[in-house]
């Protein structure tokens, strides 16, 4: 590959904005062919871009890798929207009890003066609200 870049610079001189290129046609005749430097330039350009495309055999493994990340990403959305439908439908069915009829609320009084309960048993988070006096009077806050 080396060799043949020597041998057509050695036949590629440059004239002022164009370039000529002694080749050999079919019949085995030398022929010169004249390029203008934008001519040339176009041409380069062209060719880049066609080396960087990707041949067939990558083109196509690498639409089956997306059809795989598409049909997985589809997969995770679907699993994550039946696991958080089980979990709404799971707290909708709870009581929020213990067996004894004692509440399973539980939760905190935050920086912001609001008590924020949840249930211990299905992880509803209720809205926040006041506390009630008895437990600002058991020191809780």
């Amino acid at each position: 590959m080396a060799e043949r870049i020597e041998q057509i610079k050695e036949r590629v001189t440059r004239q002022g904005e164009s370039v000529t290129h002694e080749m050999e046609d079919s019949e085995g005749k030398k022929v010169a062919v004249q390029f203008s430097m934008d001519q040339l330039e176009s041409m380069f350009l062209r060719l880049g871009k066609e080396l960087r495309k990707p041949d067939d055999v990558t083109l196509k493994r690498m639409e089956e890798e997306e059809k795989k990340r598409q049909t997985s990403m589809k997969q995770m959305i679907d699993l994550a929207n039946i696991e958080t439908q089980a979990k709404i439908n799971g707290q909708m069915n709870c009581s929020h009890r213990k067996e004894d009829g004692r509440t399973r609320i539980m939760g905190q009084i935050h920086s912001d003066g609001m008590y924020h309960g949840i249930c211990l048993w299905c992880n509803k988070e209720f809205k926040p609200v006041a506390p009630p006096r008895e437990l600002l009077a058991q020191g809780v806050g």
